[in-house]
């Protein structure tokens, strides 16, 4: 669900891979999700 909110309210797709497989803890996975969004609007900017 959490993935699923951030693709609706920042045009951002994180699927399920091993870099979201490593994340053990809510901090990692809300950092995960803020650069996920960074890149996204840099991209986004070009």
């Amino acid at each position: 669900m959490i993935l699923m909110a951030l693709e609706e309210e920042y045009g951002v797709y994180k699927s399920v891979d091993n870099e979201l497989s490593d994340v053990e803890t809510v901090q990692e996975l809300l950092n995960l999700a803020q650069a996920k969004i960074e890149q996204h609007q840099k991209e986004n900017q070009a």
